[in-house]
């Protein structure tokens, strides 16, 4: 299940006379995202056993080894993405509404559990389910993200959406009297790499015309002229609607990994890439268990891959700001969220590899000039060994630009951290207590790609 809140201030007061002409109800609408598969009888179906979608992919595919006794017939399993066949607006398969020839504001939240969607607007004839590359996009105004309003709106065609992410946008359907606009998605059906020009448009097969259709809006209601449609898409609400977050008082380095569990399934993890400390400086300690005895870990500074139950490594003092550099040494992109904190977002600059390899391994030479991996245990919840990493040498390169189908001008709590960079954002802790910080692709953060915040009095 999923839903949303609506908070309401002076400016967005979700009356029509608000004094920024946003669209009130009923030209608002929230709609939450989410792919599904079902059974025939209509009840959720996740895969989790030989046969069923992605199996192949994530067990067989990494070599993993599910003792029989633990896994009889397969499974069940825990599998490291879920991609559903099935588009869903709050809870409805393909759903479609009628509206006005006027501007609409809809708030979007994806909800799926791994999916990346790459949102258009479709115009097409009235009834049809067809979309091809000729049709019409319908332009939007994006006017906020996750935390509120934005400090400048941006007129966009294609709007990325990171699972979990909320994005505030408004539509026109002025002049499309008598026509649908379907609200498409060309995502991919597979982990998102960041790379949006690999996607091809339209694509082939049933498969992607199911995922790619979300939802429609037939533009048959007669326009109310009792009721203002004034907003003006160059708004901008100004810095004074937000507090100004301070200079950061230190520069946190956090990274993105993909390791093994004791079945060699994969596994995302968090960690950090640097030697952990405390907001004193203080070196943290892995614990002197057993099991991080068994591991070589027990008694040494804590850094690199960590799991969940692990002591926590970000305790930030509150009352203070940081810089965060979120370093993605995986493969693929992963959309990370910090709980009760805003940021903003500084930019992006490519890892440099170093030249000789990326993970040594027995043999490998290294030279010396940029990023590479050595393996480190990771000790789980059961006391089991799987296998995870720490960072040798990090080193940064160029400034990434953006890409041009992100929105990022505004209060987040989330931000796409595409694979190969260092995504920097700064925030501020204003809420003492202990809070978590995860990737919010579900099956990732479920398999231990979550680890604690515990921001210190």
């Amino acid at each position: 299940m999923a839903g949303f809140y609506v908070v309401r201030d002076e400016y967005d007061t979700g009356k029509a006379d608000n004094p920024l002409d946003l669209p009130a109800f009923p030209y608002e609408a929230a709609y939450v995202i989410q792919d599904r598969m079902f059974k025939e009888d209509g009840s959720l179906f996740y895969p989790a056993f030989p046969g069923d979608p992605f199996y192949e992919d994530f067990i067989v595919g990494e070599e993993a080894e599910l003792p029989p006794d633990k896994f009889p017939d397969g499974g069940p399993s825990a599998l490291a993405e879920f991609f559903g066949d099935v588009m869903t607006v709050n809870g409805k398969a393909w759903p479609k509404t009628n509206v006005e020839p006027r501007q609409y504001r809809l708030r979007l939240l994806n909800g799926c559990d791994s999916r990346f969607l790459i949102l258009r607007f479709k115009q097409v004839r009235l009834n049809s389910t067809n979309v091809q590359p000729w049709h019409q996009n319908v332009p939007f105004t994006v006017i906020g993200t996750d935390h509120g309003l934005g400090t400048k709106a941006k007129k966009m065609e294609t709007l990325l959406m990171e699972p979990g992410s909320r994005y505030d946008v408004i539509v026109n359907f002025k002049g499309l009297e008598g026509r649908r606009v379907i609200m498409w998605n060309v995502g991919p059906d597979e982990p998102y790499s960041g790379d949006f020009d690999d996607i091809s448009f339209p694509k082939s097969g049933p498969g992607f015309m199911r995922t790619g259709r979300v939802m429609a809006f037939d533009v048959t209601l007669p326009l109310d002229k009792s009721v203002p449609d004034n907003f003006n898409a160059a708004f901008s609400i100004g810095p004074q609607y937000y507090p100004p977050i301070p200079e950061p008082t230190r520069v946190r380095k956090v990274a993105l990994f993909e390791g093994l569990d004791e079945f060699g399934r994969l596994m995302p993890l968090l960690g950090t890439v640097e030697p952990a400390t405390d907001f004193q400086g203080q070196p943290i300690y892995w614990p002197n268990t057993e099991a991080h005895q068994l591991a070589g870990l027990a008694g040494k500074q804590m850094e690199g891959t960590m799991a969940w139950h692990e002591p926590s490594t970000e305790n930030p003092k509150n009352g203070t700001a940081e810089e965060w550099e979120v370093w993605n040494l995986s493969g693929d992109a992963h959309p990370i969220h910090l709980h009760l904190v805003r940021f903003e977002i500084l930019g992006r600059e490519e890892i440099v590899w170093d030249s000789g390899t990326q993970l040594q391994e027995d043999g490998d030479e290294i030279v010396g000039d940029g990023t590479f991996l050595v393996h480190q245990p990771i000790v789980q919840h059961n006391g089991v060994l799987g296998l995870g990493f720490r960072v040798v040498n990090p080193t940064k390169g160029a400034s990434v630009e953006t890409p041009s189908i992100h929105y990022e001008d505004g209060p987040k709590d989330m931000v796409t951290a595409l694979p190969g960079q260092v995504t920097r954002f700064k925030t501020y802790f204003d809420q003492p207590g202990r809070f978590v910080w995860h990737c919010h692709i579900l099956a990732h953060e479920d398999h231990e790609m979550m680890r604690v915040m515990y921001v210190s009095e």
